[in-house]
């Protein structure tokens, strides 16, 4: 028997990168990089901390998507997504997302 638990809609087009959950830690610096989103590999036990998230240069969100995405960060389950961690020239970590997966409203 197959129980349905949790269902998402996926926002974004490219299907490239490794599937993430990310979480805000809700820690806020004065200097940047700022490390504050947990990343965890899903299926995996593999996690990392990075300074950036951009959902929006690759997947294209509409406004209202994009508000539900940064809001379901501060939620205890965080936001799914497909994407890659990327290193940036001050220390940072970006994690760009191609994709991410939102509750049906």
């Amino acid at each position: 028997m197959l129980v349905v638990a949790d269902v998402r809609a996926p926002v974004g087009k490219s299907v490239k990168g490794t599937y993430y959950r990310v979480r805000d830690l809700g820690i806020r610096c004065v200097r940047a990089p700022c490390f504050h989103l947990r990343v965890a590999r899903l299926n995996r036990s593999s996690r990392t901390i990075v300074s950036s998230l951009d959902l929006v240069s690759v997947a294209r969100p509409s406004a209202a998507e994009l508000a539900r995405a940064e809001a379901v960060l501060s939620t205890s389950n965080g936001l799914w997504l497909l994407g890659n961690v990327i290193e940036t020239s001050d220390t940072g970590r970006i994690l760009l997302a191609s994709r991410f997966y939102l509750r049906p409203e």
